[in-house]
């Protein structure tokens, strides 16, 4: 049977229910799935602030400023950073602040320090225009209150939970974790702390895949390790049922005299086994079944194996369970390769790193720009990853294969 075949008989058979909703602090909820909508209760940033250290001034002012003929503003005061100004910007005026702060009532642009020549300690000279808007972030620029800024079947991450603090959303609803357990199979396995005897192996698979089930964004339950014994290893896959959503067994999936997982699988409950090796290289020994609504995978005992079934197999289902609807939600520390949507363009001389979403289409996977300005926090929790322009480019064209890697 080809491996998606058999995954395809699984998810079909899968009960659909809804995960437990749990209230949780947000800050405790990194890689569990939203369970509703959150909703900004204002807006963000509250006022207009300032993306650069320089001068706040009216755009108007600077209009054909230039170094050979520059215009000349008075200083009226300088906005230090968490201080409402007491002021309004007069024609004519600029004020010193820095990154962060907030614009006066008047200002509508900031000109950057290395656009500006002080005169004295009253007046300075402005060397480049400024257009309305430029080097701020408008109050509600970021998020409008009332707007999704994360939508529910979402699997937060720590960007999305920096998002929610942004906000002052402290608290929120998500899927519980579903909890996973691990039962280690043969009588040559050892814990991983024991002296080996000839012909013994240290317990690796429980270790791996705890690791795994955590990073999928759920419990695991590691249940021990037990002999090649048809009672023993029936009796620890039944009390796991009372307490696990997916049962995980490894070793003891081959043709052999002490290999009875599948009989097992089928002998506790119905459907029972729904399929028994697969077309798979590692992995061909695995097996696939559902007792009583609880997935039940048999798992071959090499680690190599371990990994491929897991990320074939298992990751998917637990995809499901968890509630997540996401487009991407494997943890990749390799970058994929996806094609450019639109030009972006780079200065020399600095290392770019751009946003981007992940689109799957027809012809391959798109990497789609998410552009904004540096200090806007929805630009990180609609990006998928990141491109880099490297040092000595100007930019990339639209088409040009990129290497994104995810968060």
């Amino acid at each position: 049977m080809q491996a998606g075949e058999a995954l395809g008989l699984i998810l079909k058979l899968l009960p659909l229910k809804v995960p437990r909703e749990v209230f949780l602090p947000v800050e405790e909820t990194l890689g569990m799935v939203t369970s509703r909508d959150i909703v900004s209760p204002e807006d963000l940033p509250a006022f207009a602030r300032s993306t650069v250290d320089g001068y706040a001034v009216r755009a108007a002012d600077t209009f054909g400023a230039s170094e050979a003929a520059p215009a000349y503003v008075n200083l009226s005061g300088e906005i230090f950073m968490g201080e409402k100004p007491g002021f309004v910007l007069m024609k004519g005026s600029a004020c010193k602040m820095p990154t962060g702060g907030m614009l006066p009532d008047g200002a509508d642009a900031v000109v950057m320090f290395e656009h500006v020549q002080p005169v004295d300690k009253t007046m300075i000279e402005v060397l480049r225009p400024a257009a309305p808007g430029e080097n701020v972030i408008q109050a509600g620029e970021d998020v409008k209150k009332g707007a999704t800024v994360i939508a529910g079947g979402h699997r937060l991450r720590p960007q999305d939970i920096g998002a929610c603090a942004g906000i002052g959303i402290t608290e929120v609803h998500v899927y519980e974790r579903p909890a996973v357990s691990i039962i280690s199979t043969g009588d040559e396995i050892m814990p991983a702390g024991s002296s080996l005897e000839a012909g013994q192996v240290r317990d690796i698979n429980s270790c791996v895949l705890s690791g795994m089930i955590s990073e999928a964004g759920c419990l695991p339950r590691k249940k021990g390790i037990f002999r090649d014994e048809y009672d023993m290893i029936r009796a620890v896959v039944e009390s796991s049922m009372g307490d696990s959503d997916v049962i995980l067994l490894t070793g003891g999936t081959s043709v052999g005299i002490k290999d009875m997982i599948a009989r097992v699988i089928d002998d506790i409950g119905n459907p029972g086994v729904v399929f028994h090796g697969v077309s798979l290289k590692p992995g061909k020994p695995m097996i696939g079944g559902i007792v009583e609504g609880i997935p039940v995978f048999g798992l071959p005992g090499h680690p190599a194996a371990v990994g491929v079934c897991f990320d074939v197999f298992v990751r998917p289902v637990l995809k499901v369970l968890t509630g997540c609807r996401d487009k991407l939600v494997a943890y990749r520390t390799t970058p994929v390769k996806a094609r450019l949507s639109k030009n972006v363009a780079s200065a020399q001389g600095r290392e770019e790193h751009v946003r981007v979403s992940i689109e799957e289409k027809e012809d391959g996977l798109w990497a789609i720009p998410v552009l904004g300005k540096s200090g806007l926090i929805t630009t990180l929790v609609k990006a998928d990853g990141t491109f880099v322009i490297p040092i000595n480019k100007n930019g990339i064209e639209t088409g040009e294969v990129v290497d994104v890697r995810l968060f």
